[in-house]
């Protein structure tokens, strides 16, 4: 083993103090994005979900539940689901409008999401 100079002997620890800021903002903002990201998938397949049940049943009652009971792991409610009603293109159009909560609060705390699903009525 060579022999350390003097004065180099903590130099490694400063360096990793220097660099694990960085390391672990840049750690947080993966886990925030993904979070973020899966939520937003999450809520596109509800509104989607919630589109075709309307599609079929005609029900907007029950639509905005599937909506519901699709979104798991969001605290999502039925007056958040809106645009059931076919169009006179003959599509019925799904929005959700979500408020996402930040999971780790270290970039920001709330941030507003938007799940828009589409399928033909009766078909």
């Amino acid at each position: 083993m060579s022999k350390r100079k003097r004065g180099e002997a903590g130099a490694a620890a400063v360096e990793f103090a220097l660099v694990l800021p960085l390391l672990l903002t840049l750690l947080m903002g993966v886990v925030e994005f993904g979070w973020y990201f899966f939520n937003q998938g999450t809520l596109a397949g509800a509104a989607r979900e919630a589109a075709r049940d309307f599609a079929i049943h005609e029900d907007a009652a029950q639509a905005a539940d599937k909506a519901v009971q699709t979104a798991t792991g969001l605290s999502l409610t039925a007056s958040q689901v809106g645009g059931l009603a076919c169009g006179a293109d003959g599509l019925v159009t799904v929005t959700i409008d979500y408020t996402y909560d930040s999971l780790t609060g270290f970039f920001f705390d709330e941030r507003p999401m938007q799940g828009t699903g589409s399928m033909r009525c009766q078909g």
